[in-house]
């Protein structure tokens, strides 16, 4: 894997990455910043231009299976992910794309580029915050199948309604169509049955559609005030991306 750019992105990415024991080689126009990650991490490096042939040529791009973009530059990244899959067509590509103009036309870019997937992490941010806002009661909240269904974590309280209940009594005590596919008790992850009885302590992670997620939400008496509005303070790009998230969700 090529990650290019070394700022706070790229060097949370090499930094998992290389815990997880991919070979990893890191593409930046700062020496120093290239050194210090050379001292942290078992990578290669190579200092230049991520958007140029010889640069990309150097870092091996011909034998990588995924280059990663991820400098502060979002035409910089679109340049290079276009350039290194140029040299290599079977390269799987990923571009981090910030400014919220190319917004509307994420999709058609990654098609005329050939970018495998953008990341937009003001997107990702303003996004978590809208789950928290409208799902307060939950630990941990996903979305996966385009936004159709969700995946969301919460703990199993000894007044709770799932407390001492088995998973096939669910639908009854919740009115709700909801599947528990996780269960984490004692720090040990468990595949639950129909026969499975909650217990106090219990982390859960139940799979649903938006709106079963409301009805449990309000069957189990997890429904605070609501939060109509709000007041952002951030920079300029987060605060307009996460605007834009809030005022779809019906915030203001």
């Amino acid at each position: 894997i090529i990650v290019a750019g070394d700022g706070k992105v790229g060097a949370t990415l090499t930094r998992q990455l290389t815990a997880e024991g991919y070979d990893i080689t890191l593409i930046d126009s700062n020496k120093d910043v290239l050194n210090s990650s050379m001292e942290q991490f078992d990578i290669m490096t190579v200092h230049g231009n991520c958007a140029t042939k010889d640069t990309l040529l150097k870092a091996g791009i011909t034998d990588t299976d995924l280059i990663i973009a991820a400098t502060s530059a979002d035409e910089v990244n679109l340049l290079c992910c276009i350039t290194a899959h140029g040299l290599n067509k079977n390269l799987h590509t990923i571009a981090r794309i910030r400014n919220p103009e190319y917004s509307s036309q994420i999709y058609d870019m990654r098609d005329m580029y050939a970018l495998s997937m953008t990341v937009n992490p003001e997107k990702q941010a303003s996004s978590a915050i809208e789950k928290l806002l409208r799902y307060p009661g939950f630990l941990k909240h996903d979305t996966f199948a385009k936004g159709r269904v969700d995946i969301v974590e919460l703990r199993v309280k000894s007044d709770s309604k799932l407390c001492n209940i088995p998973l096939s009594s669910l639908p009854a005590q919740t009115k709700c169509n909801v599947l528990v596919c996780a269960v984490i008790r004692n720090g040990e992850a468990l595949a639950p049955n129909g026969d499975f009885v909650l217990q106090d302590g219990d982390r859960i992670f139940v799979t649903a559609s938006v709106d079963n997620l409301s009805m449990l939400l309000k069957s189990l008496g997890m429904t605070p005030k609501k939060t109509k509005t709000y007041l952002s303070a951030a920079a300029e790009k987060s605060a307009i991306t996460l605007q834009s998230v809030l005022k779809k969700a019906a915030f203001r």
